[in-house]
């Protein structure tokens, strides 16, 4: 009889690693998340002043 208490408190500390895991998993998929916006803005941010270089050129300007 003492098996099911412990059958219990074995399945009741399984389900909470599993919800442990599952926010692990949810907030690295969100940090990685971030980590890739960050980059997909820095490299556009970095094109517009390419942009706004070449547009300020001179030879730009006189078109060759």
């Amino acid at each position: 009889m003492a098996l099911v208490p412990l059958m219990t408190e074995r399945l009741i500390n399984l389900w909470d690693i599993g919800n442990v895991v599952d926010r692990v998993v949810t907030n690295q998929v969100y940090s990685i998340n971030d980590l890739k916006r960050n980059q997909i803005e820095t490299y556009f941010d970095e094109r517009y002043a390419d942009i706004e270089v070449l547009a300020d050129s001179q030879n730009i300007k006189r078109g060759i």
